[in-house]
């Protein structure tokens, strides 16, 4: 049983990782998008971008300590990657 509950949690643990890997390239894929063209696109993009950054945030206020290190280091390990593979970075404002 114990076993059992432990994959679970792993398996939770990378499927958060694996949103906030989705969320970072739909970020990219915006941006690469453009805001003329195939605006209905980039909306509907937009939308479930902010969806998962909206699960994203209630699943660390859940404060289970390990789905919350989940959805930092998934953030850092996807900003990481993205911005390796695709040469951008966040703006600095």
């Amino acid at each position: 049983m114990e076993n059992r509950l432990r994959t679970h949690h792993m398996m939770s643990q990378a499927i958060v990782i694996l949103f906030a890997f989705i969320k970072e390239f739909l970020r990219i894929y915006r941006i690469n998008l453009g805001t003329e063209s195939n605006s209905l696109l980039n909306l509907l993009l937009f939308g479930v971008q902010t969806f998962i950054g909206y699960c994203l945030m209630a699943t660390f206020m859940i404060l289970n300590v390990w789905l919350c290190l989940a959805v930092v280091l998934g953030e850092i390990l996807a900003n990481l990657v993205v911005s390796k593979v695709t040469k951008q970075k966040y703006e600095v404002f």
